[in-house]
């Protein structure tokens, strides 16, 4: 097989294979914060999104993964990457990213955060703003925020605005609990 023949079914295999995965599933973030399978095509990028940086490859990187309605025309994927790379004293990396025709858009790329992810019942600009804990790395007692949605992308940090520290119980899914199981990105 020519390598364009291939190049032209790997590329027509991304939106099939993400319309399969967000169809698998459609009932795993509804029901309980059990991190979704991993499709070859979301691995795929993952691996290659996250193997950048002073560290190179962190074979380290685990991921949770949600699916879940934020807005817009297309359902989103919440990833929650941990690792030696991608962690310090005050949390963990969060990702979101939606299908698009030819891949993934990354919609959200915030540091410092800990589980529990929420989607919460507030909306910026259309899509439902995120609900992260923060603790550690100097915050004491931890508090949970509000990631908002820009228009463009969610906030990169939730310890600076436009996040912003929430007053008493959230109100929102759970997507991404603490004990909600990690699968090994580089296996």
């Amino acid at each position: 097989m020519s390598v364009a023949r291939r190049s032209q079914i790997r590329t027509n295999a991304v939106p099939c294979a993400a319309a399969l995965f967000f169809i698998a599933t459609a009932s795993v973030a509804r029901h309980s914060p059990t991190s979704a399978p991993i499709p070859a095509t979301l691995r795929w990028f993952l691996q290659g999104y996250l193997a950048g940086g002073a560290w190179g490859v962190d074979r380290t990187t685990k991921v949770a993964v949600a699916r879940a309605r934020l807005g817009g025309p297309n359902d989103q994927v919440v990833v929650y990457v941990t690792g030696d790379g991608w962690c310090g004293s005050g949390g963990c990396r969060l990702l979101v990213l939606e299908p698009k025709r030819k891949g993934w858009a990354v919609l959200g790329r915030t540091t410092i955060t800990r589980p529990p992810v929420l989607r919460l019942r507030r909306t910026s600009h259309g899509y439902r703003d995120l609900g992260v804990f923060v603790t550690g790395g100097g915050i004491i007692p931890g508090y949970e925020a509000a990631l908002p949605f820009d228009g463009k992308r969610y906030s990169e940090n939730p310890t600076i605005p436009p996040a912003v520290a929430m007053r008493g119980e959230p109100e929102g899914v759970v997507l991404i609990a603490a004990d909600t199981p990690t699968v090994a990105l580089y296996d």
